[in-house]
């Protein structure tokens, strides 16, 4: 998704390069879940995710419950990923165009100017595109899955590259380590 290119800028302003100890400590949670979604799937000989095991564990009430908050997980975690992507992709072309007036397609105001609520209609377009994939079926959802994954690796590996090769990393910006602590 967006959330490592979004989350690096925000958290880097509080934290400064103390950052990557977060990431230590996401990457670390993300290596047990795996673990133990692993332990799961071992005892458990039906494939599915937390709803089935849910199911199989506690019955089907909790695994009702458990059903809905993934929905409401994914829906949450697919319009924030489509209002970073619309973001980048709008500024991105107001930078490479100089018309102010493309913002319109990531900021529409809901409420007149006074209130600052906005729609993105470039966001609306890209779950849109999303969903449509989806429809296409699990075959067609991986291969767009494993295309995105490449690209988001590609791009971080660029980054880390160029900042290697450039000369910007250096001892100097490592202090403070922990500007607010």
């Amino acid at each position: 998704g967006a959330g490592i290119f979004v989350l690096v800028g925000l958290g880097a302003k509080i934290a400064g390069p103390a950052i990557a100890i977060s990431f230590l400590g996401c990457g670390m949670a993300c290596i047990l879940t795996s673990l133990a979604y692993s332990e799961f799937a071992s005892l458990i000989p039906a494939s599915g995710s937390a709803f089935t095991y849910t199911y199989v564990a506690f019955g089907e009430c909790l695994a009702f419950c458990v059903g809905w908050f993934l929905i409401l997980g994914y829906g949450f975690t697919a319009s924030v990923t489509a209002r970073a992507w619309a973001d980048y992709t709008g500024d991105f072309l107001v930078k490479i165009t100089g018309q102010e007036w493309i913002i319109f397609f990531t900021e529409l105001p809901l409420f007149g100017e006074n209130v600052d609520y906005t729609c993105s209609p470039l966001s609306i377009a890209i779950i849109g595109m999303s969903t449509a994939v989806l429809l296409r079926g699990a075959k067609d959802s991986s291969a767009f899955n494993n295309i995105m994954t490449a690209m988001n690796l590609s791009i971080l590996l660029l980054v880390v590259l160029s900042a290697i090769f450039s000369g910007s990393v250096s001892k100097e910006n490592l202090t403070p380590f922990v500007p607010t602590g």
